[in-house]
C-alpha cells in the first residue's frame, strides 16, 4: 500500500500485544483492525480480513472524496457565516 500510494497514504502497523493501552484507547477489540484517518479524524475502519483489492478500492474511494471536497472544506452550520480571508 505504501509503495502504491507514496505520499498520499501512510501505513503504520501497531503491535496491540506490545501496546494494549493504545489498542484500548482506539477501541480495538480484535485484530486485524484497520483505521483510515484523514487530518487526524477517523474516516473509516474495519475489523477482520479484507483482500488487498478490497482495501485498495476503499482507499481509492476515500482519496477521490478528499480530492472532490478539497482540503479547505468546512461543513455548513446553520446560523454561521463563513469568515472572509
Amino acid at each position: 500500500m505504501q509503495r502504491k500510494y507514496d505520499r498520499q497514504v501512510r501505513v503504520t502497523r501497531i503491535d496491540v500485544k506490545a501496546h494494549p493501552e493504545l489498542a484500548a484507547a482506539q477501541g480495538i477489540k480484535k485484530v486485524p483492525h484497520v483505521m483510515i484517518v484523514s487530518a487526524k479524524q477517523k474516516v473509516f475502519e474495519f475489523e477482520g480480513l479484507w483482500t488487498q483489492e478490497q482495501v485498495e478500492r476503499k482507499v481509492e474511494e476515500i482519496l477521490r472524496g478528499l480530492k472532490r471536497v478539497g482540503k479547505d472544506w468546512r461543513p455548513v452550520v446553520a446560523g454561521m457565516t463563513p469568515a472572509k480571508d
